[in-house]
């Protein structure tokens, strides 16, 4: 499947990228038999050889990822613990954290294999000097993130009355060492992005002792970060207040650019969870870009936005998510400025693409870091757009049908001593952590 939210990235050429493939068949995972892509890509799939995720509390086996992780896995009674049981959005929330948190075990756990067996692009030259302390590092890492599934998944499983959110298939679209840490670094800011969402859905449902945990997790994905940013080359705190994102944008993107179609068995219970009356998660169809966006610092006018169906099962949806009969709009998050929504043209081309042809306000806006594009609907005529206000991600979520598309805009540690900020790059869009709290 194409990589349909992979921004065109100035710093690593990232277009068409696939992943690697394992060179050897002893992994620490392993890959389901005749499950690829188009590419002869095959599958990460679950378990590992220590049986995660599927990890009795306590055993030896999660003391042994306790050991990896520097760290213990909370249990109660600790800073989150509460005798009440959540709520039924909040509930969902915790479901999307452990969703998420599972793709970033199987994102660790792969390039980690890349890594230590070389596999072309993951080479000592490479990854470079500091290989085996970088192999260290993200060692620890995915033993944090195997804690932060476990940590969710027990919330949920309590809080849900007894159901487990349970791994998908995995293709991740990277084929050397810098893409799969640009990779990393850019879903990391999303995740920072989104984590304050879910703090919002507890607050509002007065699932207060949910809260301290998010909080907590927060901090540690900003050190992830910084370490992924500063192998690129780039100031390791790429903004003041990281950018905006919201639960559904975060799970959709998972989705469609990460997941074998008809993999991922919790699908159904997300989006239309039998614990919560208000219902589950949005998945919308995908939108990617036609045209090249530069640095993202630029305005570019007549932007060729691209709209197909997301792909959940083995064949193609017949037809997109939205009605083009309706008028559209491109709506812009970036930083924890308000949304900006801007007017389309829109084109069908197909029975399943739809083309939306909008400006792209780089320089207008002064965009920097992680920015999101989404198409939302008007509710009027396509002049009306630009009257639109969304008060934040929530909003613009609940209006999405088409996205996300991600783009990042980054200034270089090189352009910081040379006092210039005109020479930035952008790296490819989508993910790398969220995280789990103590519940």
């Amino acid at each position: 499947m194409r990589s349909t939210t992979i921004a065109a990235a100035a710093l690593l050429g990232l277009s068409a990228i696939v992943s690697a493939r394992p060179a050897t068949d002893d992994a620490s995972y392993q890959y389901t038999d005749g499950s690829t892509n188009e590419n002869g890509q095959e599958a990460f799939d679950f378990p590992l050889d220590n049986g995660f995720p599927n990890i009795t509390v306590p055993s030896a086996n999660l003391s042994a990822i306790e050991l990896a992780s520097l760290g213990e896995l909370p249990i109660a009674p600790n800073v989150t613990a509460s005798n009440a049981t959540a709520s039924g959005p909040s509930t969902v929330d915790l479901g999307f954290v452990a969703f998420n948190e599972l793709f970033e075990v199987a994102f660790f756990t792969e390039l980690i294999y890349n890594i230590t067996y070389n596999v072309p692009g993951f080479g000592p030259d490479d990854v470079g000097p500091q290989r085996d302390e970088i192999l260290a590092i993200l060692t620890v890492h995915q033993a944090q993130e195997e804690l932060h599934v476990l940590n969710a998944n027990g919330g949920f499983f309590k809080n849900s009355g007894g159901f487990t959110v349970e791994p998908c298939e995995y293709i991740f679209p990277v084929s050397t060492f810098n893409e799969s840490i640009a990779l990393a670094a850019l879903f990391t800011d999303v995740v920072q992005g989104t984590l304050p969402d879910v703090q919002t859905t507890f607050g509002a449902n007065q699932d207060v002792g949910l809260i301290r945990g998010v909080g907590l997790v927060i901090g540690q994905e900003g050190e992830q970060d910084g370490f992924y940013r500063g192998l690129l080359g780039l100031a390791p705190a790429g903004l003041p207040f990281n950018t905006q994102s919201a639960v559904d944008f975060a799970f959709s993107a998972i989705v469609q650019s990460f997941t074998k179609p008809g993999s991922c068995k919790s699908l159904d219970l997300l989006q239309h969870p039998p614990f919560a009356t208000s219902g589950g998660l949005s998945l919308f169809d995908v939108l990617s870009t036609e045209t090249d966006l530069g640095n993202g610092k630029e305005d570019v006018a007549g932007v060729v936005f691209s709209g197909t169906p997301v792909q959940v099962v083995a064949a193609p949806s017949a037809q997109v998510n939205s009605l083009i009969t309706e008028a559209q709009c491109i709506t812009y998050l970036n930083q924890a400025n308000a949304p900006v929504t801007v007017s389309t043209t829109t084109k069908q081309v197909s029975n399943a693409v739809v083309e939306f042809t909008a400006d792209f306000p780089g320089k207008i806006l002064d965009f920097s870091g992680l920015v999101i594009a989404v198409v939302t609907q008007s509710a009027g005529q396509q002049e009306d757009c630009a009257s639109i206000v969304f008060a934040d991600a929530s909003e613009v979520a609940a209006a999405t049908k088409f996205g996300p598309f991600l783009f990042e805009v980054n200034n270089a540690v090189a352009d910081l001593l040379s006092g210039s900020s005109s020479s930035t790059t952008s790296s490819s869009a989508y993910t790398s952590s969220a995280s789990a709290y103590s519940y």
